[in-house]
C-alpha cells in the first residue's frame, strides 16, 4: 500500500494529474509515454520515457520479500528439526514456523499480484501509444501490434502462476505443468501400491482375532461385559511393543494429517517411524485411525520423490516442493477415503488458498487429481474393491427415499448442535484425561527412569482400553470395522450400549492418544459421531438417511475445518441423493460454526491454562509456557 501511494504521488508531483479516468487507472502512464508536458517533466525528472513510476519501488519491494522468505526458509528448516527438541518446544516452534510461512507466502502474493497487475496497466497504455516496454517485443513495426513476452516458452503459452494458460499444447515440454503431471502420476501410481500394503497391515490382524469366539463380531454379542477377556492382554501388550519401538526409533512427537497438510513440509525419516508406529498401534486395536499413517505416507514419498528423482531440494523452488507434498498427500488418502476426489477436496479445504501458491483453483485441484487419480486406479484395481468405508457394507437400512420432506435441513441443524455438544465433551475428556496422566507419568519418570517411564505409560494405556474393550466390546479399534453396527444394525443393539460406547471410545482415544500410540482422530470421530446418532435414531422417527448420514459427520464437522468435504464423503459413501445434501450441508457448517467458529475449545483450553498459571504463581514457581504446558504428553499427536 504504502508503495502504490508513494508512486501516485511520484505521478502527482513529476506528471501532473491525469485529464480522464481512464488515465488515472492506467496510473498516469499516458502522460509519462510522450504527450505535451508530462514527456518535459519525466526527462526533467530524470525517467526515461520507457520507465514508469513506481516500478522500481515494485521490484525493490518484490526482491526484498523474495530475499526475507528465503532467509526465513532456511530459519524454519532450522526450526523444525522435531526429533531433536521436546515435545512442547516442537508445538510451540511448529506453530510459530507454519504462522510465520503463511504470513510471508502471503505478503509476497500481493507484492507479485500489485506488480503484475501495475506491469499490465501501463503495457496496455504504451501498446497504446506505440512505445516500447521492458522485456517485452513487438511482432512487427506497426501501432498496435502484439506484444510478446520474450522469457514465455517457445508455444507461445505463457507459464504464469495465476493465469488462465499454464498448460501449453506444442511442444509438450515446454510448459512445466505437463513435465510436474507426468512425475505427480507416477508418484501417485506408487502411492496407491503403498496404501495396499498399509491398508493390510492394520486391517488383516485386528479383523481376525477380534472375531475370535464371537464369530458375529461387531453386529452380534456387543453388550456390557461380553468382550474377550484376553483382549486385556492385546492392550498391554501392543502398549510394551508400541512404547519399545517409539524409544528405539526416538519419535518423541509427531505430526497428524491436519498439520502437514497445513505445514505442507514432510521429513522422509520421521515419516517412516510415524508409519511404522502408526502399523503397530492400529494392529493392536488401539483407539486411533489410520490417517497419520497415510498422511505419513503420502508426506514422505513425495519428499523422497522430490530429493532423488527430481533431483532438487525445497529451498531451490519451495512452491513446487509444496505442492508434490501435498499431491502425494492427496494420493495417499485415495487409499482411506472412498474417491480420489475426496482426498483432493481435504487435502485443499486443509491447506492455504492455492494463490498462496500463485496458482489459480483449477491450475492447484488439476495437479492433485494428477496425483490422486493414479493412486486410486490403482489401489482400487489391484489391490481392494474398496477402503475401510465400503459403501456396500455400510448400507442404511430400508428402502432410500430420493425425496426426503423439505424440513429435513433443519433436522440436519439439530444434528450439526449435536456434534457441536459432543464436541464439547470430547474437549473436556481430554482435558480430564490429561489431568489424569500427569501424576502417572511423574511417578513413572521418578521410578523406573524417563524413557523406561514412558513405555510403563504406555503399557498402562494399553491396558486401560483392553479392559473398556472387554466391558464394551464396540470400543476396541478405530472404528472403521465397528462402523457397520451403529449404521445397518443399530435397531438390533441396546440403546444404553450404544451411548455408553459413544462417551467411552472418546475416553480410549484420549487414553491411546496420551499413553503414546500413533494415530489420528478422523476415524473415530466418525464413528463417535455415529454411535450417539444411532442412539437418537433408536428413540425417534427421524429419517433414517438423514439421521445416519448427519450422524456420521457431525462431530468430526465440529473439529475438522473441512465441512464440503465432509458433505460429499457422507453423500457418497451412503449413496445419496441431491435432496440429502441440503440436510448434510446444514449439519456439518452448523456443527462447525458453533464449535470451531464461536472458539469454544480456544477457550475451555484458555481457561484450564489460566488456572494453571494461578497454581504456578502461589506455589512461585516461573510461568513461562513450557512450564504452563508441563501437564501436557512427553510424546504427542500435534494434531489432538
Amino acid at each position: 500500500a504504502r508503495t502504490r501511494n508513494q508512486s501516485m504521488d511520484t505521478r502527482e508531483q513529476g506528471y501532473g494529474r491525469p485529464s480522464s479516468p481512464f488515465q488515472e487507472d492506467a496510473g498516469g502512464a499516458s502522460e509519462a509515454v510522450g504527450i505535451g508536458e508530462g514527456t518535459e517533466r519525466a526527462e526533467s525528472h530524470g525517467h526515461a520515457s520507457s520507465t514508469l513510476p513506481g516500478t522500481s519501488l515494485l521490484q525493490q519491494a518484490t526482491e526484498s520479500i523474495t530475499s526475507t522468505i528465503g532467509s526465513a526458509s532456511r530459519t524454519l528448516s532450522g526450526m523444525l528439526d522435531l526429533s531433536a527438541m521436546s515435545e512442547e518446544e516442537a508445538r510451540e516452534r511448529a506453530r510459530g514456523a507454519a504462522h510465520t510461512m503463511n504470513m510471508l507466502q502471503h505478503a509476497s502474493m500481493i507484492v507479485q499480484m500489485e506488480n503484475e497487475d501495475f506491469m499490465e496497466e501501463h503495457a496496455e497504455m504504451m501498446k497504446m501509444s506505440g512505445e516500447t516496454y521492458p522485456n517485452l517485443h513487438r511482432e512487427g513495426v506497426g501501432r498496435g501490434q502484439e506484444l510478446v513476452d520474450e522469457d514465455a516458452p517457445a508455444s507461445g503459452a505463457k507459464y504464469l502462476p495465476g493465469k488462465d494458460a499454464y498448460a501449453g499444447l506444442w511442444p509438450v515440454f515446454a510448459s512445466r505443468f505437463w513435465i510436474d503431471a507426468l512425475l505427480l502420476i507416477l508418484l501417485g501410481a506408487f502411492l496407491g501400491l503403498a496404501c495396499i500394503g498399509y491398508q493390510y497391515a492394520i486391517t488383516s490382524g485386528p479383523r481376525a482375532y477380534l472375531t475370535v469366539g464371537n464369530a458375529g463380531y461387531p453386529l452380534e454379542n456387543v453388550g456390557f461385559g461380553e468382550g474377550q477377556l484376553w483382549w486385556i492382554g492385546i492392550g498391554a501388550g501392543t502398549g510394551l511393543v508400541v512404547g519399545v519401538v517409539r524409544e528405539l526409533l526416538n519419535l518423541r512427537v509427531y505430526l497428524g494429517f491436519v498439520a502437514l497438510i497445513q505445514l505442507q513440509d514432510a521429513g522422509v525419516v520421521q515419516s517412516l517411524k510415524v508409519i511404522v508406529c502408526s502399523i503397530l498401534s492400529l494392529a493392536g486395536s488401539a483407539s486411533v485411525g489410520p490417517e497419520a499413517g497415510f498422511s505419513a505416507i503420502g508426506g514422505g514419498a513425495a519428499a523422497l520423490f522430490y530429493k532423488y528423482i527430481l533431483r532438487s531440494n525445497k529451498r531451490a523452488d519451495p512452491v513446487r516442493y509444496k505442492y508434490f507434498i501435498l499431491g502425494g498427500m492427496a494420493a495417499s488418502f485415495s487409499g482411506f477415503l472412498p474417491a480420489p476426489l475426496l482426498g483432493m477436496l481435504l487435502v485443499w479445504e486443509l491447506g492455504l488458498p492455492p494463490m498462496a501458491f500463485g496458482l489459480n483453483q483449477v491450475h492447484f485441484l488439476s495437479l492433485l487429481a494428477m496425483a490422486a487419480c493414479p493412486a486410486g486406479a490403482v489401489f482400487f484395481s489391484l489391490g481392494r474393491r474398496s477402503t475401510s468405508f465400503n459403501p456396500v457394507i455400510l448400507e442404511i437400512p430400508g428402502v432410500l427415499d430420493y425425496n426426503p420432506p423439505n424440513y429435513m435441513f433443519c433436522v440436519g441443524i439439530l444434528y450439526g448442535i449435536m456434534g457441536a455438544l459432543l464436541a464439547v465433551y470430547y474437549v473436556a475428556c481430554q482435558l480430564l484425561v490429561k489431568a489424569a496422566f500427569h501424576p502417572l507419568k511423574k511417578a513413572a519418570k521418578r521410578i523406573v527412569g524417563e524413557r523406561a517411564g514412558r513405555v510403563v505409560v504406555a503399557v498402562v494405556g494399553g491396558t486401560l482400553y483392553g479392559v473398556v474393550g472387554w466391558a464394551l466390546p464396540l470400543t476396541m479399534g478405530d472404528g472403521s470395522f465397528q462402523l457397520v453396527a451403529p449404521i445397518s444394525d443399530a435397531s438390533e443393539i441396546d440403546t444404553a450400549v450404544l451411548a455408553a460406547s459413544c462417551f467411552l471410545n472418546i475416553f480410549t482415544y484420549w487414553v491411546s492418544v496420551e499413553s503414546g500410540f500413533v494415530g489420528g482422530l478422523f476415524t473415530p470421530l466418525l464413528y463417535s459421531g455415529s454411535l450417539l446418532g444411532a442412539v437418537f435414531s433408536n428413540i425417534s422417527q427421524i429419517n433414517t438417511q438423514v439421521a445416519v448420514s448427519c450422524s456420521f459427520v457431525a462431530l468430526a464437522a465440529a473439529l475438522i475445518p473441512a465441512p464440503i468435504t465432509l458433505c460429499f464423503f457422507a453423500a457418497s459413501i451412503f449413496r445419496l441423493g441431491a435432496p440429502y445434501l441440503f440436510p448434510l450441508m446444514t449439519c456439518c457448517f452448523t456443527s462447525h460454526i458453533l464449535f470451531d467458529g464461536t472458539g469454544i475449545a480456544r477457550h475451555l483450553t484458555g481457561e484450564l491454562r489460566a488456572k494453571r498459571l494461578r497454581r504456578l504463581r502461589r506455589q512461585r514457581k516461573p510461568t513461562t509456557v513450557k512450564d504452563v504446558d508441563a501437564s501436557s504428553m512427553d510424546v504427542a499427536n500435534i494434531d489432538a
